[in-house]
């Protein structure tokens, strides 16, 4: 992603600018001249990060906290003190009526002194019995900027920081669709604040900022497992956050510490980064197919994505994104042109005539992912669909997707998670097949993994943690039945060794994760067990002939 300040004339020098992003961080201190990272600038991308040195796996880039932070423009309702989510109308602030969970929320400083203090100014109130709490709320969309707009005033050294991120005016204005989206705001803003006609294009410029640099920050409870797009959730801008380049492939991922803790984003590696190598995340999602991904950075973002896995049409040799040719019965259908978002889609087969259009890929798309999220919890149905459920939805798309299809990955990464877990299913329960299932499950999902989200990422740690188990059992099952024609004994111990590198190496992954989460439950939970296979591997090995 291209930084700089396109709304600005006047350019701050580079080592002046530098300086204000690095005493943000608050992993390696201003000083630290060993820091991981540094800030270089070229012509084609602007400011951005690459490795000072050599960076190992599992290494913390940085820690940052937010700029400022407040709801997105497209949330349910939730709480403006704590950010929790409000279902149903009760409590409101005393001064301007937007819905709270708690008297002590209406008074948290983000919220009593930022926007809700010039509601008082402008006499406004939010009509909270009119808000529909099981829908977005536009309203909502004020917040966050007002907030920003009120730094100029409350936090001059904060305010100089968000003004210098790229902002996209110029475009954004010549965007039939993002100018009625401003407007809408611009209009909501207008009539809850006093404010100057010169502040609208100040307003217009923060949204450009908001929407090209935040990150969304999820508001779920991390406690218990939830792998489910976010209810709610809020954005928070960052600073040093801003300088890592955008890759769908990326070498680093974030996560947020609790909203008590002040949402402080760490930056950690996921693979090793050579020493100058450009330092990565991602503002897409790993599961959205090639079109979608493109889609949002174009339209987002303002940019089309260069990066290995978009520039190959196979997607790494994954097929991520490939739809089964129905004509020949024999080829992928792939696009023809990774660099042209509408490029037709044709079967690699080059004997096969077949050819799609984007309306077609997307039409498919949409559909077979309509059905995956039907399978997902709600509240009608808070346990989500069954195995037999998830099995007849992949055995029908796989008839129309490529096996390695996104979405094909990702039910079957929820599916290898539900087999030992759920109620009928459970591991003690699990017959040789079923657990074979699981097995075949979690190795399907990893090679796919291993391409498009390398290294220590958390769902390839769980796939792994998940692997262990259907390992273990079959081995240890084959011990139980004893010596027979279909009994090997070198299968048997290649099937514990290899149980128990997964469960040490998954178990290693998943300890990145943030303190209280479930994984972090795993990791603790599992100790005992790992030094039990530890010794069983061993015992086993050493006296099975």
């Amino acid at each position: 992603m291209k930084v700089g300040m396109d709304h600005q004339t006047k350019a701050t020098p580079l080592d002046e600018e530098v300086k204000k992003y690095l005493i943000r961080d608050e992993h390696q201190g201003p000083s630290n001249e060993k820091r991981p990272y540094k800030i270089v600038y070229d012509d084609i991308v602007g400011r951005h990060m690459v490795a000072a040195r050599d960076i190992k796996p599992g290494e913390i880039i940085f820690k940052e906290s937010p700029i400022t932070f407040g709801p997105t423009d497209a949330t349910k309702p939730i709480c403006l003190g704590c950010y929790k989510r409000i279902k149903s109308h009760g409590l409101t602030c005393d001064r301007c009526h937007f819905p709270m969970c708690s008297r002590q929320c209406q008074d948290i400083p983000e919220h009593a002194e930022y926007e809700c203090q010039v509601f008082q100014e402008r006499g406004f109130r939010v009509r909270s019995q009119e808000i529909k709490f099981d829908d977005e709320t536009p309203i909502y969309g004020i917040v966050s900027v007002i907030r920003g707009l009120l730094l100029r005033k409350k936090h001059p050294e904060k305010w100089d920081l968000l003004w210098s991120h790229m902002s996209h005016h110029e475009k954004r204005k010549r965007s039939h669709y993002w100018r009625q989206k401003t407007n809408v705001i611009i209009d909501h803003v207008k009539a809850a604040m006093i404010l100057e006609e010169k502040d609208v294009e100040t307003l217009e410029i923060i949204l450009g900022i908001f929407l090209v640099n935040t990150f969304e920050v999820s508001i779920e409870d991390r406690s218990v497992e939830v792998e489910t797009a976010p209810e709610a959730s809020i954005q928070a801008l960052f600073g040093l956050a801003s300088m890592p380049s955008h890759s769908c492939v990326a070498n680093c991922t974030h996560d947020f510490s609790s909203r008590k803790s002040g949402y402080v984003m760490t930056m950690r590696s996921l693979t090793h980064i050579n020493k100058g190598e450009d330092i990565t995340h991602s503002y897409t999602e790993p599961f959205d197919p090639l079109l979608q991904r493109q889609a949002l950075l174009q339209v987002g973002k303002f940019f089309s994505c260069q990066c290995p896995r978009c520039s190959d049409p196979t997607e790494l040799g994954t097929y991520a994104s490939a739809l089964k040719c129905r004509k020949c019965g024999k080829g992928n259908v792939i696009s023809s042109d990774v660099h042209e978002i509408e490029a037709k889609w044709v079967c690699e087969n080059q004997d096969c005539p077949q050819e799609m259009g984007t309306i077609q890929i997307r039409n498919i798309y949409q559909a077979a992912k309509g059905q995956a999220e039907s399978l997902d919890p709600s509240e009608s149905n808070p346990s989500g669909a069954t195995i037999p459920k998830f099995e007849a939805f992949i055995k029908k798309y796989a008839n129309i997707l490529h096996p390695n299809h996104v979405i094909l990955t990702d039910r079957k990464y929820v599916l290898a998670k539900m087999y030992g877990r759920m109620t009928g299913y459970e591991a003690h329960q699990l017959t040789d097949e079923q657990f074979k299932r699981k097995r075949d499950l979690c190795r399907e999902v990893l090679q796919v993994l291993d391409q498009i989200m390398p290294g220590r990422t958390r769902k390839r740690g769980m796939m792994m943690y998940e692997l262990h188990l259907p390992l273990v059992m079959l081995a240890n099952r084959a011990l139980e039945r004893g010596p027979n024609p279909g009994t090997d004994p070198k299968e048997i111990k290649k099937n514990l060794k290899d149980g128990l590198s997964y469960l040490r190496k998954g178990l290693e992954i998943l300890s990145d994760e943030p303190a209280g989460t479930f994984e972090q439950k795993i990791v603790e939970g599992s100790k005992e067990s790992l030094v039990q296979l530890e010794q069983w591997v061993t015992t086993v090995c050493t006296n099975l002939k």
